[in-house]
């Protein structure tokens, strides 16, 4: 999915064109490729989907009107910029779904139905490589943001299946791959996953992290990294 800014002569558009679809949403204009339901159902999607409704059931039975004011007035205090650096403001809603869903994935169960403590947490930076002998991606440990991690900083990895090396953009699909909780052996060890697929030298593997501190419910936005086998 990609936002779209338009043009002096095109004020809005929404619909279907071939096979891009065009929407809007609380970040703006969005494009993204139509696609068919799969007819495969894999137990990652399942999870997904599993997920995603619960923590919207969640939303709406299980919080109470001053928790749901609380989120609302933590969304009014800290806007968000989209991808094309414009800021926005999420609502309630999706600030509770941003902050449970990736722990439900993990422990099915909600993180928490108040607000975090503080503000978003920054966008993590990390150097990685991938190695096709074993098929693993290796993660540089400490992450630079923030600067000292603090006990419950907690990254979520998602990675891409293996695409050609001409590829500098992939939108879909991203797994869930791993997670880590910060210790102190982050000051010396990398993070060292095996690839749920197998790795090619000259493949490019895009990798998606975003921080979530399970002490402060923080979260942070995705930060989006490619890289090419070795």
């Amino acid at each position: 999915m990609a936002n779209v800014r338009l043009g002096p002569i095109i004020a809005d558009i929404r619909g279907s064109i071939g096979d891009v679809t065009y929407a809007r949403g609380r970040g703006g204009l969005y494009a993204r490729q139509r696609v068919d339901p799969p007819e495969d159902i894999t137990e990652a999607r399942t999870a997904v989907w599993n997920a995603t409704r619960a923590v919207s059931k969640a939303w709406s039975l299980y919080t109470s009107e001053a928790q749901r004011q609380a989120w609302t007035t933590y969304a009014a205090n800290y806007p968000v910029q989209n991808r094309l650096g414009e800021t926005i403001f999420l609502c309630a809603h999706d600030w509770f779904f941003r902050t449970n869903h990736p722990y439900y994935r993990i422990a099915e169960s909600l993180l928490t139905l108040e607000p975090p403590t503080g503000p978003p947490d920054p966008r993590p930076a990390y150097a990685a490589t991938a190695q096709a002998a074993g098929d693993t991606v290796t993660i540089v440990l400490p992450f630079q943001s923030p600067a000292t991690p603090t006990a419950g900083y907690t990254p979520f990895l998602y990675g891409s299946p293996p695409q050609p090396g001409t590829h500098h953009y992939h939108a879909l699909p991203y797994r869930l791959i791993d997670l880590q909780t910060y210790l102190p052996p982050w000051e010396r060890d990398p993070w060292v996953i095996d690839w749920p697929w197998p790795i090619a030298a000259g493949q490019a593997i895009f990798l998606r992290i975003r921080s979530l501190n399970l002490t402060t419910f923080q979260s942070s936005k995705e930060a989006q990294v490619r890289i090419i086998a070795t």
